[in-house]
C-alpha cells in the first residue's frame, strides 16, 4: 500500500489558509497536516490514496494527471490556484518504519505514558499506559499539538465525565479520557481508514466499553442530536476549528471544558479572541515548539 502526497504553498493570509486547507481536508483520504519550510515559510501536506490507474505499475513516477485535478479543484472552491511545491509516493512501510524508529515511551503528562506496543514500560502509581501501534492515522503523542492537548486534558478530566473527540485520528485522547476516568467518549473521524485504526487502539487499550468510534464529517451543529458534553477536544487545524466552534459551544455544557490544538502560535492570539466570542474564555495555554494548544472554560452563552 501507497500514498500519494501533496505538497502546497500555504498563504500568509490566515483566512486564505485556513480556506486551503479546509478544501484539502474535504479531498484528501488519508489526512492533511501543516508543516514549516527551511526559511521559515510554512506548507500543507496532503495525503490521498493511489489514484486506480496507477495501482498496475508499482515503480511508475507519480501520475501528473491528479495532482493537477485537485489543484483545479482547489481554484474552484478557493477562486485563486494554489501552488503545488511537489507530489510524490509516500510507502506505507516507509511510513510504519520512520514512525517505529526511535520511538521509545513518552511521559506526556503527569499520569499519561504513550508507548509503541513493542515495549513494556514500567508505571509509576498512579499512571496510565497508552499503547499504539505506527499507522498513518495521525496521533502518536510525536507531534507537539497532541502532547499539547494531553497536557492539557489531564488535570481537567473528571471521573464520570462525557466527552468529545473531534477528528480523533488514532484515538489517542479518546483513549487517554477513558483510561483517566470518562464514563463515555465519543470519538468521531471523518476518514474511514483512520476509524479502523481507532478501533483497534480502542480494544488494544481496553477501553471500548466506553469509546464509541463515529465516522462521519461534522459541520457546525457538530451534535445536534447529542446530550451535552463536559469536554469536547478538538486536535484540527485552525481554519476547521473556527468553522466547528459554534457548535462546540452549543455542545459542552455551562463551566465544562474544551480544549483546542492544532493551531500554529501566530494564530493563537486571534484564535483566542474568535472563542470569547462564543463564551469560550482561555484557561491555560500549553506552547511547543511553533505550536499552540488552549484550554477554554464555558462560560454563559450570549443572548442572540
Amino acid at each position: 500500500m501507497r500514498w500519494l502526497v501533496l505538497e502546497f504553498s500555504l498563504p500568509t493570509d490566515e483566512a486564505a489558509a485556513g480556506l486551503l486547507v479546509e478544501e484539502l481536508v474535504t479531498f484528501s483520504e488519508r489526512g492533511v497536516e501543516e508543516k514549516k519550510l527551511d526559511g521559515g515559510n510554512a506548507c500543507v501536506v496532503a495525503y490521498f490514496a493511489a489514484p486506480s490507474d496507477s495501482l498496475a505499475d508499482p515503480l511508475a513516477d507519480p501520475p501528473e494527471t491528479f495532482p493537477q485535478e485537485i489543484r483545479a479543484r482547489l481554484k474552484e472552491a478557493l477562486g485563486t490556484e494554489p501552488t503545488l511545491l511537489s507530489y510524490r509516493w509516500q510507502e506505507q512501510e516507509a511510513w510504519a518504519e520512520l514512525w517505529r524508529r526511535g520511538l521509545a515511551p513518552r511521559r506526556v503528562s503527569p499520569r499519561l505514558v504513550v508507548s509503541p506496543t513493542w515495549e513494556t514500560p514500567t508505571l509509576d502509581p498512579g499512571q496510565r499506559l497508552i499503547s499504539l501501534d505506527p499507522g498513518m492515522a495521525f496521533g502518536t503523542a510525536e507531534h507537539p499539538t497532541t502532547r499539547g492537548a494531553l497536557r492539557l486534558l489531564d488535570p481537567r478530566l473528571q471521573i464520570g465525565a462525557r466527552v468529545a473527540d473531534v477528528g480523533s485520528g488514532s484515538g489517542i485522547l479518546s483513549i487517554a479520557a477513558a483510561l483517566l476516568g470518562a464514563e463515555s467518549v465519543l470519538a468521531v473521524e471523518m476518514d474511514a481508514w483512520s476509524c479502523e485504526v481507532a478501533r483497534e487502539n480502542v480494544d488494544r487499550n481496553g477501553v471500548s466499553d466506553r469509546v464509541r468510534v463515529l465516522h462521519a464529517e461534522v459541520g457546525p451543529e457538530l451534535f445536534p442530536d447529542e446530550p451535552s458534553f463536559d469536554l469536547i477536544a478538538a486536535n484540527i487545524e485552525s481554519g476547521t476549528l473556527r468553522r466547528l466552534l459554534p457548535g462546540v459551544r452549543r455542545c459542552v455544557r455551562e463551566g465544562g471544558w474544551v480544549l483546542l490544538s492544532g493551531i500554529l502560535l501566530p494564530e493563537a492570539d486571534a484564535m483566542v479572541r474568535f472563542a470569547a466570542g462564543f463564551g469560550l474564555s482561555l484557561d491555560e495555554e500549553d506552547r511547543e515548539g511553533e505550536w499552540w494548544t488552549g484550554a477554554f472554560r464555558a462560560t454563559a452563552l450570549r443572548a442572540t
